[in-house]
């Protein structure tokens, strides 16, 4: 995590603005962006013990950074405002506050913007939405791909219920919601990888009494859904 950080700080999109040290030449002699206060350009030199992140608040999405990493990733505006929120955050030192899209996961958020890929909060888990008197159920590896799919295909309300696993190691934790859900079909949207193959194959296992889909055609030849999407 701490790596992680290190990345992000050394980008520059740790400032409240979200502008990176490439664009602050735009700004120089400037005191201010958008009555939003002065631009913050330092480095914190020494970070210290960051434990784990910390969440501020959250607030409907409005950064111009993360509206154009959505444009970047092809996931519809919207859509994404339906799901994700803009949240703020900070190490366990307080030492610098963050900002990026939240994907909700159990006891925190997923977090993602151009630079920063990680975690917030105290507990992860998978992210599981419910479709009233559904039959299938897509299981997908990560919500960027999820997103996309809806994206790709223009869907604005699912008729299908989702589990978005957050982490293909938190594979297990799908399970009961397939089991006590009753779900005839699951849809298996997994990276084109050895995790991907590794989840699909614990699914196999586990779900035998349930027909088993690997969506994985759609996109072959690409690491996710995402990635496909955004070679459009």
């Amino acid at each position: 995590m701490r790596g992680a950080l290190r990345d992000i700080e050394s980008s520059g999109l740790f400032n409240e603005f979200g502008y990176r040290h490439d664009q602050i030449n735009r700004f120089q002699g400037m005191h201010s962006v958008s009555g939003e206060g002065s631009i913050a350009v330092e480095k914190e030199k020494n970070v210290g013990n960051m434990g784990a992140f910390r969440l501020l608040y959250e607030t409907e999405i409005t950064h111009k950074a993360l509206l154009e990493y959505l444009d970047i990733r092809k996931i519809d505006r919207q859509i994404a405002k339906y799901y994700l929120t803009q949240i703020h955050f900070e190490p366990s030192n307080g030492v610098k506050q963050f900002f990026a899209l939240g994907w909700k996961s159990s006891q925190g958020y997923e977090a993602r913007n151009s630079l920063f890929k990680g975690f917030v909060g105290s507990g992860k888990g998978v992210t599981y939405l419910k479709a009233d008197k559904s039959a299938v159920c897509f299981v997908f590896e990560g919500f960027m791909d999820y997103l996309s799919y809806l994206s790709d295909k223009k869907i604005s309300k699912p008729d299908f219920s989702v589990i978005v696993l957050n982490s293909g190691v938190l594979k297990i934790h799908a399970l009961p919601h397939i089991i006590k859900g009753g779900y005839k079909q699951v849809n298996l949207f997994m990276d084109n990888d050895d995790m991907g193959n590794e989840c699909f194959k614990f699914f196999q296992c586990s779900l035998k009494s349930v027909e088993l889909i690997d969506m994985r055609s759609e996109y072959e030849g690409y690491k996710d859904y995402n990635a496909m999407v955004m070679s459009k």
